[in-house]
């Protein structure tokens, strides 16, 4: 069941520019390629927040991109997923993941387009150390590369 926390996804994206408890990664991934990619990001430089300490990439032969974010999320803690489809330096849509006492909860943003948050091949996973993302590419269009950017609080 896909619950609605779109209050949360602004409040957080501007907590992430100035909190000093934030984790931030950012990379760009080429969903085109055959070889999944591995980003590594250092443990213990979250400053409090929930410590990021890899993310992987895949892309199946159908275009669905899958991320394995590589994550501890306590209780009551949240990630943000930036995704820059076009490569312009600005995210056009926000994942928002809240670790709440039942589990992950999750909604996409748009800042520019409501319309551009509905993905209905989004889901979201999780386990007690990591949360996997998954998506067609052609939902988020998705041609060969997109960035991506990860901040938790």
């Amino acid at each position: 069941m896909r619950t609605r926390f779109l209050w949360v996804v602004p409040a957080v994206l501007s907590a992430l520019a100035f909190a000093t408890g934030a984790s931030v990664t950012r990379a760009v991934a080429s969903p085109g390629a055959a070889a999944d990619q591995t980003y590594s990001d250092p443990a213990g430089d979250a400053s409090g927040g929930p410590d990021v300490t890899g993310i992987t990439v895949r892309n199946d032969a159908g275009g669905t991109v899958t991320m394995v974010i590589s994550v501890a999320l306590p209780e009551f803690s949240s990630m943000i997923v930036g995704i820059d489809n076009n490569l312009d330096a600005t995210m056009e849509r926000y994942v928002g993941v809240a670790s709440m006492g039942s589990g992950l909860l999750m909604e996409m943003y748009s800042k520019t387009d409501p319309a551009m948050a509905l993905v209905p091949s989004l889901t979201l996973s999780g386990t007690s150390t990591s949360a996997t993302l998954s998506f067609a590419k052609s939902d988020l269009g998705i041609s060969q590369s997109f960035t991506f950017v990860i901040g938790t609080l």
